[in-house]
């Protein structure tokens, strides 16, 4: 039984991820960061479940969940806007 309920579980990663590698590319590396992001954010989902099995793992999903944010900051280039909107606040 645990055999057939691993090969579902497997396919349906497969799936969940077929979108993200589809479209990916070797010479392009943002392609691996989605992917990389992908993973962090069902890991984080687990650990927020009933299904986790640490103490810690309401804390440790928080954790990942900040990672992804920061991820979002850096890899969208959040921050050089603000950047320039402070540089267009400063008095010349």
């Amino acid at each position: 039984m645990y055999w057939f309920k691993r090969k579902y579980q497997q396919i349906k990663r497969v799936i969940d991820f077929l979108p993200i590698i589809w479209k990916g590319f070797d010479f392009d590396y943002i392609y691996s960061i989605e992917l990389f992001k992908k993973q962090l954010e069902r890991q984080a989902t687990f650990l927020e479940s009933d299904r986790a099995l640490t103490m810690e793992a309401q804390k440790n999903a928080k954790k990942i969940r900040t990672a992804l944010r920061l991820m979002d900051i850096v890899y969208d280039e959040k921050y050089v806007d603000d950047v320039f909107i402070h540089l267009e606040e400063l008095p010349w």
